[in-house]
């Protein structure tokens, strides 16, 4: 019963911030082949947010193939636990310039972060528990939706 109040709430919660816009929300997932091309063939004019699939989170990622982990440790290196990363940070690098061009074509688009997926969500959890880790990531996303 209590999840079934849950989801209840969450529908009721997300209706009413549908209800709220003055305009529709239309959102696509991004996930990136790795061609900065391909951010700057996205329908923007028809869409009000791109959702970036997906970032990683520093920490425990058993759940990840084999090639990830050791990705996963370079992009880590010296940073702190729940650290929001890019597998692939030059590609990113450039994946990103180009939305903030896009942006700039389309000042009504908006960014926002994905983090995890099905294999890079296991820190997440711990990170939401933690609330020494919560600024953190919201400095992260902050930066990643600013564009």
């Amino acid at each position: 019963m209590i999840k079934l109040v849950k989801t209840i709430s969450l529908i009721i919660y997300f209706t009413s911030i549908s209800t709220l816009a003055k305009q529709p929300i239309v959102a696509t997932y991004y996930v990136p082949p790795n061609s900065p091309i391909a951010v700057s063939e996205s329908p923007a004019e028809k869409l009000t947010h791109i959702i970036y699939a997906f970032i990683a989170l520093c920490g425990d990622n058993r759940g990840a193939n084999d090639a990830t982990p050791k990705a996963l440790a370079i992009a880590c290196n010296n940073k702190m636990p729940y650290s929001a990363v890019f597998i692939d940070e030059q590609v990113v690098e450039a994946e990103l310039e180009t939305f903030g061009k896009l942006k700039q074509q389309h000042p009504h688009l908006t960014l926002l972060p994905s983090f995890g997926g099905w294999t890079l969500s296991q820190p997440f959890h711990g990170m939401v528990s933690s609330s020494s880790s919560k600024p953190l990531q919201c400095r992260k996303s902050r930066s990643l939706s600013s564009l």
